[in-house]
């Protein structure tokens, strides 16, 4: 398989204020025998996975794959999250929908149960012109902060940039 990997936070060209947009315009000009592997910056995919699928042909009407993903809290699994498969392997046959959460319409063509590790406690805990983070602050705090930001942004502004915090 012919895949490369796209970061929305490091690849998309300007503000996101639609992650299906976002992600929709790396699918548009995606090339009938290449796929897209979305990966966030805060996922890591194995070599073990990465040999695979560059071993794997998919059939010619495939759309998307969905892979199994390990999230991780604090640096610890917790079972209430997992188990997980993210829709993040992606041909120009399918597009995504819904601004925040995005989905691909329709079942995936397969599994992939090589997992990615998706460690939810990557980000500072600690801001200078910020007095309510410390040094000491708990990152589950952080991405609860993390995430009613993102929501406050797209309500409030129109779009989440995931490069500022």
């Amino acid at each position: 398989m012919n895949f490369r990997i796209i970061s929305l936070g490091r690849d998309y060209p300007g503000k996101i204020t639609d992650f299906a947009e976002a992600r929709n315009s790396f699918l548009e000009q995606l090339p009938d025998d290449e796929w897209i592997l979305f990966l966030d910056d805060d996922v890591e995919a194995p070599l073990m996975l990465l040999n695979r699928l560059h071993r794997f042909q998919p059939p010619a009407n495939a759309r998307y794959y969905s892979i199994r993903t390990i999230n991780l809290t604090d640096d610890r699994y917790n079972p209430a999250h997992n188990p997980f498969f993210w829709r993040c392997l992606v041909s120009n046959k399918a597009r995504y929908f819904g601004k925040v959460h995005e989905r691909i319409k329709g079942q995936p063509d397969g599994l992939f149960d090589i997992p990615v590790i998706h460690n939810h406690n990557t980000g500072p805990t600690y801001s200078h012109d910020n007095p309510f983070w410390t040094r000491n602050m708990n990152n589950k705090l952080w991405n609860l902060w993390l995430s009613g930001k993102k929501v406050k942004d797209v309500l409030t502004r129109g779009h989440y940039d995931p490069r500022v915090w």
